[in-house]
């Protein structure tokens, strides 16, 4: 899905707001297993929260990032979180942990 522009006529390309290849893929990618265990576990009611977030090391960042976006004020100076300039700075298909 992250990669999917790659397939697109390049006449598309030029018309584009983003600039894909600088934000193709947000964060390290994990292996789909750690996400597949969290749905199933969902699936079956073992996990019973409403937002869930894996792996877990990356939730109180994430629970961060959300508070400061809502607290955010109009004319406060915005400022990317370390996370979301990780991501503008990785390539794509940076594996998890490099």
């Amino acid at each position: 899905m992250f990669e999917a522009w790659k397939n697109w006529r390049k006449e598309d390309l030029l018309d584009s707001i983003f600039d894909y290849e600088e934000i193709s893929f947000p964060h390290e990618q994990y292996q789909p297993r750690q996400v597949s265990e969290v749905i199933a576990k969902v699936a079956i009611g073992e996990i019973d929260t409403y937002r869930n977030v894996t792996p877990s090391e990356i939730i109180e960042d994430t629970k961060k990032q959300i508070d400061e976006a809502w607290g955010r004020k109009v004319h406060q100076e915005a400022k990317r979180d370390p996370l979301v300039q990780k991501a503008y700075d990785i390539r794509p298909e940076t594996p998890n942990g490099k």
